[in-house]
């Protein structure tokens, strides 16, 4: 989550981490369904950022 917030607070006006709240959220409403959400939306996360980082 370190690069995360990294990335977010590069977001110009202050507002990295609303966009990022919005983000995960829209995320775990498209994974919800079925095991854990959180997990899943972690593990894609982690899969992102390492293809990326």
């Amino acid at each position: 989550m370190d690069k995360l917030h990294e990335l977010a607070s590069k977001i110009p006006g202050g507002k990295g981490q609303e966009v990022v709240d919005k983000g995960i959220g829209a995320a775990e409403k498209k994974l919800g369904g079925g095991g854990d959400p959180a997990k899943k939306l972690t593990n894609a996360g982690r899969e992102q950022l390492e293809k990326n980082g």
